[in-house]
């Protein structure tokens, strides 16, 4: 097995009053937590893309097929039955491994429920582990950076999920987003947290 690369992104917050990490996605203990993903794809708006996530022996896959005419966009999320309240943790720890393309964590919140708050991160053939900060999520609509859109509030996540865009997290294109088939692994999904617990 390859060892897992470490990969920080950002800064990190500073600490707040609870300091618990919470594992939100163990798909090495439970790979069918796969199956609790919807695809959410460009085809909303025209386009061709196509994507899901699987379940594999210790880990997902969101995989598909991505097409830059149209939106090109291809993504899955996952809807709790309450949402979270994340207060108190730094931001969110993925282990992952990638065909190479720059993909995005993207989550959504009761209290701006229209907008899509995103952030990339790289990917390469290892397992890696990579650490995204909340307060560094760029807020976003149809592709577009919403410069007066609230910060990111994790005190109520009603979704989060990956998307392969043709657009990064601030709107730009995405030179790494080719068309064809993609594959992003996952093993787990976790919020983090700076310093350890008072």
């Amino acid at each position: 097995m390859s060892t897992a690369v470490l990969c920080t992104i950002g800064t990190l917050a500073m600490m707040a009053s609870t300091r618990q990490p919470l594992p939100l996605f163990d798909f090495a203990a439970n790979p069918a937590l796969a199956l609790t993903f919807a695809s959410l794809d460009d085809r909303v708006m025209g386009g061709r893309s196509v994507s899901r996530m699987l379940p594999q022996r210790d880990y997902a896959s969101f995989v598909g097929e991505l097409v830059l005419a149209g939106g090109g966009f291809a993504s899955i999320r996952s809807t709790p039955a309450q949402p979270w309240d994340l207060r108190g943790s730094d931001g969110v720890e993925l282990i992952t491994r990638s065909d190479g393309p720059s993909y995005k964590v993207v989550v959504r919140t009761a209290s701006a429920p229209s907008i899509s708050y995103q952030h990339d991160f790289g990917g390469g053939p290892e397992w890696r582990t990579c650490r995204l900060v909340w307060r560094e999520f760029v807020p976003s609509y149809l592709g577009r950076v919403v410069a007066d859109a609230p910060k990111l509030d994790v005190s109520a996540v009603t979704s989060l999920g990956f998307m392969l865009s043709k657009l990064t997290d601030v709107g730009q294109t995405n030179a790494r987003a080719v068309d064809g088939p993609f594959q992003l692994d996952v093993r787990s999904v976790r919020t983090f947290c700076a310093l350890p617990s008072a």
